[in-house]
């Protein structure tokens, strides 16, 4: 009985074993697969984390609260945004006080800087040339763009990928600026 239902198991686990291989899992990684190399219970952590202050930032002021976008990457916390310089230190206060956060750094532009018809065609280049790029994980990298400036936020594995990305971003026409928080 047992070697019977051994030799039906068998074939099935080297079937999904090749499967696994084949699509990438299970130590044979093909880079293009979407990949993060954060864990499940790290990216959890930062989710919150952005939550919490994004929830946080609109309780003090529904607009400026708004115009800041938050991320969050094992902990370290990027605030970007549109927002007047009254509400600057009060959103990196508030960041700072939100369990978990390890680091805050912001990139802050004035009011009116971007959010153009123009500003949106870039993001969609760059976001194009980006997942294009055969040797980087696009879907590891966020951006903003506000007045044809571009900032790059995320995790990539070395810095070549940091120095690829940011040149794929300045390789697009309108971009007058690339600042780069890729963390490798």
């Amino acid at each position: 009985m047992k070697r019977r239902i051994l030799s039906a198991v068998v074939p099935v686990l080297l079937l999904a074993a090749s499967v696994l291989a084949l699509s990438g899992l299970g130590g044979c990684a093909v880079y293009s697969v979407p990949k993060d190399e954060r864990t499940v219970g790290t990216m959890v952590d930062d989710s919150t984390i952005r939550t919490t202050i994004k929830s946080e930032l609109m309780q003090r002021d529904a607009s400026d609260g708004y115009a800041v976008k938050v991320y969050s990457y094992d902990g370290r916390v990027f605030l970007v945004g549109e927002v007047q310089s009254s509400f600057r230190d009060p959103a990196v206060s508030i960041a700072r006080k939100v369990k978990g956060v390890r680091s805050v750094t912001t990139h802050w532009f004035d009011p009116g800087t971007g959010n153009t018809a123009d500003d949106l065609a870039i993001s969609t280049k760059v976001r194009t040339n980006l997942i294009a790029e055969k040797a980087l994980s696009s879907t590891q990298i966020d951006h903003e763009v506000y007045g044809g400036h571009v900032v790059l936020l995320g995790m990539v594995r070395a810095q070549a990928d940091v120095d690829r990305a940011v040149a794929v971003a300045r390789g697009v026409g309108g971009v007058r600026s690339v600042k780069s928080y890729l963390i490798p």
